[in-house]
Formats: C-alpha cells, structure tokens, sequence
C-alpha cells in the first residue's frame, strides 16, 4: 500500500513537472518567434 502512495506521488510530479516544462519550451518559443507580441 505504501509502496502504491509513493508510486502514485511521484507519478504525479513527473506528470507536472512535465506539463510546466512543455509550457515552459512553448513560451520559450513564442518569445523567440520574431514579429510576436510575447508578453501581450
């Protein structure tokens, strides 16, 4: 059972820690896209 927490914690982070990393390379790329309102 604890084991199954653990598991599930951790599963949980590497899930948002990649969600804000995509956002992160998407906002990344709009500010680099020239022409672009990155901060509108």
């Amino acid at each position: 059972m604890t084991l199954n927490v653990i598991g599930g914690v951790i599963g949980a982070a590497t899930t948002y820690l990649k969600t804000q990393l995509d956002r992160i390379k998407r906002f990344v790329n709009d500010a680099a896209r020239p022409n672009r309102e990155a901060f509108a």
